[in-house]
């Protein structure tokens, strides 16, 4: 995986166009895609990063069977139509025909784009990783599986450029809310913009 560590959105645009340039030349189009952290660990599925109480992979299926059926009020207005669509609630190599493949029987980490069921997955033009069995089992990461390690930049930023970043974001409509329309998004916007 390849690092760099920059300072401003000016620098982050530059290496997303040289990216962008390279892979065109390669003749590879496939997409370019984000995700944030706020500490420095490896790219880990949610699950891999929480500990069961008994076993994992049976945690997960009765987290998702506990989810459909306690909060059917909560998600009716996202007419939620498979196991795809749940998971994609629930979620704070594409796989295009998601229709096919149970979740639970994925063979190896897969990068999912669900429907567009609620605002934040069109906002953030989501997208969400789901891994194998074996892989949770192994708490694998992302970084850990060749065919996406080669194909991963870590960029880095200054905890002292944060601020400055965020505002520059601001200024083009990114921030806690244009990113999470709901209602702790819209929280988390008004506590950035009125206190320090």
């Amino acid at each position: 995986m390849k690092q760099i560590e920059l300072e401003s959105i000016a620098a982050y645009l530059e290496v997303i166009k040289q990216q962008k340039e390279s892979n065109f030349d390669e003749e590879n189009f496939q997409e370019f895609l984000f995700r944030g952290q706020t500490t420095d660990a490896p790219l880990l599925p949610k699950i891999c990063r929480l500990e069961a109480r008994g076993d994992k992979l049976q945690a997960e299926r009765q987290v998702l069977k506990e989810f459909k059926r306690t909060n059917p009020l909560l998600i009716k207005e996202h007419w939620p139509l498979d196991d795809w669509d749940y998971l994609a609630l629930g979620q704070d190599d594409f796989i295009t025909n998601i229709e096919i493949m149970d979740p639970f029987e994925v063979p190896s980490m897969k990068i999912v784009r669900p429907r567009v069921i609620k605002q934040r997955i069109n906002n953030q033009s989501g997208l969400f990783s789901i891994s194998s069995s074996k892989e949770i089992l192994e708490n694998r990461s992302i970084n850990e599986i060749d065919s996406y390690d080669e194909k991963l930049i870590k960029i880095k930023v200054p905890s002292e450029k944060l601020l400055e970043i965020r505002t520059d974001l601001n200024s083009m409509g990114i921030n806690a809310f244009s990113i999470f329309p709901e209602l702790e998004g819209l929280c988390n916007y008004l506590q950035w913009l009125y206190f320090k």
